[in-house]
């Protein structure tokens, strides 16, 4: 497919695995297998782990060829003190403000998140996830429909 680089901003808990799961990163493999078609996608950690982990760590949690497109972390919304989690839409505001840092405020994009109030309603862009199963059939059909939509 093109030579166009596309944006994949990757939650972690209720995408890679489910939400509360005592084992992470169950749904990885599901993921390896949709973006071997989409070779010009570059990850981008939107996780709440880039909190507490740095950048390599994260790299190094995936066991597939995915570790290699790991590119960034997203910055961390910030409105004063408050729990920036409860501010509507604040991961598609890291989101925008990545973009914007990295020179590229135009580049294609799509997140993978289970957070719909992350977002501002109908964000385009963003595949939803269900927390309880992760990146499922559902998710992968709509992923590459969007990345397709995007090259």
């Amino acid at each position: 497919m093109g030579d166009q680089k596309i944006s994949l901003f990757l939650d972690y808990d209720g995408v890679l695995h489910p939400v509360d799961s005592p084992i992470f990163f169950t749904r990885e493999e599901h993921l390896a297998r949709v973006l071997v078609d989409f070779p010009s996608v570059e990850i981008v950690i939107s996780s709440a782990w880039r909190k507490t982990h740095t950048l390599k760590a994260m790299r190094n949690f995936f066991l597939t060829d995915l570790r290699a497109r790991v590119v960034a972390v997203t910055p961390v919304f910030q409105v004063g003190d408050a729990d920036t989690t409860a501010v509507p839409g604040a991961r598609y505001h890291e989101i925008l403000r990545f973009l914007v840092a990295s020179g590229d405020p135009g580049r294609p994009w799509v997140a993978l998140d289970e957070e719909e109030d992350w977002f501002p309603p109908g964000c385009a862009q963003l595949v939803l996830c269900d927390p309880k199963f992760g990146f499922g059939p559902g998710a992968e059909k709509l992923l590459r429909a969007a990345l397709t939509a995007r090259l």
